[in-house]
């Protein structure tokens, strides 16, 4: 087994590059958005379950707008 280690923030800062590539690879196509943006959020979904206890509330809400994922307060609560 390696000891390799990875600090927060490149664990953040990777997650949102890869955020980003998969969002753009999204533009202009409508038939592949949604699969897309899936994408995008399981790699968000990834990221908050790897750093839970370290997030910084500046990270949070950057990686939530590129995904879309809407601020508790804001979801659409029934």
């Amino acid at each position: 087994m390696s000891d390799k280690r990875w600090t927060y923030k490149q664990i953040t800062d990777n997650a949102e590059a890869q955020i980003r590539s998969v969002i753009e690879r999204a533009s202009g196509r409508p038939d592949l958005e949604y699969l897309y943006r899936e994408h995008a959020r399981g790699i968000y979904e990834m990221w908050f379950t790897l750093c839970s206890g370290w997030i910084e509330t500046t990270d949070i809400e950057r990686l939530r707008a590129l995904t879309d994922i809407p601020r508790p307060e804001t979801a659409n609560r029934s």
